[in-house]
């Protein structure tokens, strides 16, 4: 009897299993077909609810794919319409790196010898000029007379007889919403140059309100503000802006990319108590950045390449500090202050950018090799926690830029340039077999068709580019 109950049981476990085994069969059948009706020209990608069950950063580089499908057909359109302008502009700019040794040649024969930065004011130079004195020239300065323009909204509501207006960010920010508070240990920067990590406690705005003699090393820093604002995570219930970036500081190609096709971005509120600091670094991936004083004093401390003298800088209430890119520069808040910082990149310093991305994914390699990682997704992760971005979001922001300069160009007189310089580093991508770009975005994308699709886009624009005469070199 024992028996008979056992084979009847087994009998019913086949019998499930295979039920099972053909529902399974039905579900990889369906997925086969679904695969197989994506065509190249098609514009179709699995909608919003199918993508659920992905990633969140391959659904962003899928938002990515998405963007450059769109601007693709203007794009090509512009390229007829303006290749005669890009030509008689070739001409202007051809080769970054020989202005930038010009510019810091002026520089150490100007400005270190009397300890100080150029100091400009925003009504005596356009934005074309600042672009390629300082952009192009990657030299620091102090800029004047932003507070009456774009920030003077924001200095009046976040000051108030000469103090910090705590009541805007309970009203407008909330008191429960949660903040990065870092605590500074001891330490400058590692061996490849950047700030150490400091220890970071989340809690709510109104614990950081409530301090009035901040704890010694608290310092809240890297704080979303307008992310949080933008996203209504916050009580603001305001649809202005906060402010406004001012013109000198565009065309900002790093941001743009984030916001669009993620939900990140490098905007940061910098808010710290007398003697609060940020010790010897240079910024993310080799960015330039911006830091606008609402109020206080911060002493800045920066190093010319390859010296380790300290040019020292004050900056006030109202003033602004642009860092170029690669210095390694301190930051001492010298009383209470709050700023606002941006990290940036333009086509000035993009090729500084990829090759900041390119060093750290060779050290990640090495590292890969010697644990023998040889999944592209893993490896294109770890270079996103080092590097802050991986290879597939670096070839989408090359090539998002490329089409945004063909389709809405800033700058006529630039326009050749902006493309030789993005166009150049895509074809670096493209021609560079070490870097295994078809492998990392096929894996990031979970998708060998849209991989193909990417690849695609990317050599009809650099062939179209290539007819007609527009050179990278």
């Amino acid at each position: 009897a024992f028996l008979v109950r056992l084979s009847s049981l087994i009998s019913h476990l086949i019998h499930h299993l295979t039920s099972i085994r053909s529902e399974v069969d039905a579900l990889i059948n369906l997925y086969l077909e679904k695969g197989k009706s994506i065509t190249h020209h098609s514009n179709m990608i699995q909608s919003n609810e199918e993508e659920e069950h992905f990633a969140e950063h391959t659904i962003h580089m899928r938002n990515a794919f998405k963007l450059c499908k769109k601007l693709l057909p203007n794009a090509l359109e512009k390229i007829d319409t303006f290749a005669e302008n890009m030509m008689l502009s070739l001409d202007i700019i051809v080769d970054p790196k020989k202005v930038r040794e010009e510019s810091l040649h002026w520089f150490s024969q100007v400005q270190e010898p009397s300890n100080s930065i150029p100091v400009v004011h925003i009504d005596s130079i356009s934005s074309s000029e600042f672009r390629r004195k300082f952009h192009l020239g990657n030299i620091p300065c102090l800029v004047q007379g932003l507070d009456c323009k774009e920030f003077h909204s924001i200095s009046c509501s976040w000051t108030s007889n000469g103090v910090i207006s705590k009541n805007w960010f309970i009203d407008f920010v909330g008191e429960e919403t949660i903040v990065p508070v870092r605590k500074q240990g001891v330490g400058a920067v590692d061996e490849e140059g950047r700030a150490q990590e400091c220890e970071i406690v989340y809690a709510p705005l109104k614990q950081w309100l409530s301090s009035t003699n901040p704890e010694p090393g608290l310092y809240l820093k890297d704080w979303h503000l307008v992310k949080e604002i933008q996203k209504g995570r916050t009580m603001c219930s305001t649809d202005q802006e906060l402010y406004q970036v001012p013109d000198i500081f565009e065309r900002d190609i790093l941001n743009s990319f984030l916001t669009r096709v993620t939900d990140g971005d490098y905007k940061f509120t910098y808010w710290g108590p007398a003697g609060s600091y940020t010790p010897r670094h240079s910024d993310v991936l080799d960015s330039f950045s911006w830091s606008y004083n609402i109020l206080g004093l911060k002493r800045w401390k920066f190093y010319k390449p390859g010296s380790d003298v300290p040019i020292v800088v004050k900056q006030r209430s109202g003033e602004c500090v642009f860092v170029p890119s690669g210095w390694q520069h301190e930051v001492t808040n010298l009383v209470e202050t709050i700023s606002i910082n941006h990290n940036w990149v333009t086509t000035a310093n993009i090729d500084r950018f990829y090759n900041c991305i390119i060093r750290e994914m060779k050290a990640v390699e090495r590292e890969c090799a010697q644990w023998e990682i040889e999944v592209f997704d893993a490896r294109e992760s770890m270079l996103r926690g080092c590097a802050g971005m991986d290879i597939t979001a670096c070839f989408f922001l090359l090539l998002t830029t490329l089409l945004d300069c063909l389709v809405n160009p800033v700058d006529s007189e630039m326009v050749a340039f902006d493309v030789m310089q993005t166009k150049k580093l895509i074809k670096l991508l493209l021609g560079n077999e070490t870097i295994n770009l078809a492998d990392r975005l096929s894996a990031v994308l979970s998708s060998n068709d849209l991989k193909q699709q990417t690849l695609d886009m990317a050599q009809v624009l650099i062939s179209k580019l290539d007819s007609e005469h527009i050179s990278d070199s």
